[in-house]
């Protein structure tokens, strides 16, 4: 018989059968993302969707041929990161050490630089063997042409080992589009020990969080809110988790055509909230329009803040930073708004991706076989907190304890965001929005009619 905790550490790994697959994103990410960012992850801003024209898969040069000298280029975000670098570095080591002939090359990239950089890349014909993906670049990649037959190159036995749902996620149009490395849900991540001192319970409503963030200010010295403000993926992932916890799609179906809630009242209310966080409850940081996810988690490591919307990921980057706030941090979900509102939370899938150009396709397979199994994907959750995708290594890890609970939470909230090529622009779009409130360049009102505007005229593009 399943405890309930038992029950929701299934959810975590093996019962998102049930996420409904809206066309798929992240956070994470997501995270969101934010990837996620992430993530979270979570989401980022690119060049617009139709900025570059559709690259024609180039023809595929032979496989070399064994023992032959191999070397791999692998575009990645999380080589950049900390503690990810370091785990991602030496899982590649070994790999190189097990085949002698194999060279591999990271390439760092930003996250929030990341769609940007694949369309330059491709628009070049300088694609890498092995490039990071995740579903809201997805739909982007397979206009291009630029992902290789995933299906084909992984193997269907060794396809049945991922969780059903993360397939789901990197997939589009039922096509994988690339090999999920791991997830990240999005919740509430804060600081449980400043939480006892005030005798705070984790925020359930946004009203509650308003009131935890104004009684964990100490003005100048202390803020109760990582607020990630910039116009990048990184906030625009995050704000997307805030629209929908009161409601609002910032993109849906309707009938068979695209739509926006960004005019509707709750909307204009998400938007007051969150720009009232800085101009009027005081509860963050100055400058926080400059503050992308790296700014956000240095913030929460030096004790500046004590909370932040972000995945399990998170944590592992804070320790990195300031171990001695291991045993501190709890987590929640997302708050809600107090009316009609919901917690929400996004898988934040991010992943591997192998490039329809490039000449090394096998040998890129079997590294990404490698990156995933079971050892390396222990490993990894252990170091960064970041959730694996296979049920072997799923099966293992027992995140337990107040830093995770919340996360586990999470997952009876599960939604996707719409995954189409424009998605970028709406972020964009939704960036401006509410860093005209934070700046207080705009009213709510005001800003949330633009957003809709602007948000509508993309649909009516893409529909050209």
């Amino acid at each position: 018989m399943l405890t309930k905790k038992s029950k929701k550490m299934k959810v975590l790994f093996g019962s998102l059968m049930s996420v409904s697959v809206l066309l798929t994103a992240c956070g994470g990410g997501g995270t969101t993302g934010g990837s996620a960012g992430g993530s979270g992850g979570s989401a980022a801003p690119a060049a617009p969707a139709s900025s570059a024209p559709a690259a024609a898969p180039a023809a595929k040069a032979p496989e070399p041929k064994k023992d032959e000298p191999v070397t791999l280029t692998i575009v990645s975000t999380t080589i950049l990161e900390k503690p990810e670098a370091t785990v991602e570095q030496e899982i590649a080591d070994a790999f190189m050490k097990a085949h002698p002939n194999v060279k591999i090359t990271f390439v760092g990239v930003p996250m929030n630089d990341l769609y940007a950089k694949l369309t330059t890349m491709a628009t070049g014909k300088q694609l890498p063997d092995i490039f990071t993906n995740n579903p809201e670049f997805a739909a982007k990649a397979d206009e291009m042409g630029i992902v290789a037959d995933m299906t084909k190159l992984m193997g269907d036995d060794f396809l049945k080992g991922f969780y059903p749902s993360n397939l789901k996620e990197a997939s589009y149009k039922n096509k994988l589009q690339f090999v999920p490395w791991f997830t990240a849900p999005t919740g509430l991540l804060y600081r449980a020990d400043w939480f006892q001192e005030k005798g705070l319970k984790a925020p359930e409503t946004w009203d509650d969080f308003r009131a935890a963030a104004k009684a964990l200010t100490d003005p100048g010295k202390r803020w109760g809110f990582a607020m990630v403000g910039a116009k990048n993926g990184s906030g625009a992932g995050r704000f997307m988790h805030i629209l929908r916890s009161f409601g609002v799609d910032e993109l849906r179906e309707e009938n068979g055509k695209w739509v926006t809630d960004m005019d509707k009242p709750q909307a204009i209310e998400a938007l007051k909230m969150f720009g009232e966080l800085y101009t009027k409850d005081k509860v963050v940081p100055p400058g926080p329009t400059q503050v992308s996810y790296a700014e956000a988690v240095t913030l929460m490591a030096q004790e500046k803040t004590g909370m932040i919307i972000t995945g399990p990921h998170t944590t592992g980057a804070i320790y990195a930073q300031n171990p001695n706030l291991k045993g501190k941090l709890a987590s929640a979900p997302v708050p809600k708004a107090a009316n009609g509102g919901k917690h929400i939370t996004t898988l934040g899938e991010l992943g591997f991706s192998i490039s329809s150009s490039s000449k090394n396709q096998q040998v890129a397979a079997e590294y990404l076989k490698f990156l995933v199994n079971k050892e390396n994907a222990v490993k990894f959750n252990e170091v960064t907190g970041r959730m694996p995708t296979r049920t072997e290594a799923g099966d293992q890890v027992k995140n337990s304890g107040p830093t995770f609970t919340g996360f586990i939470q999470s997952l009876d909230y599960v939604t996707t965001f719409p995954q189409v090529a424009f998605m970028p622009k709406v972020q964009d779009i939704l960036g401006e929005a509410y860093q005209a409130l934070i700046t207080e360049q705009s009213t709510p009102d005001a800003a949330a009619k633009k957003a809709a505007q602007a948000i509508r005229d993309e649909i009516q593009k893409s529909a050209k």
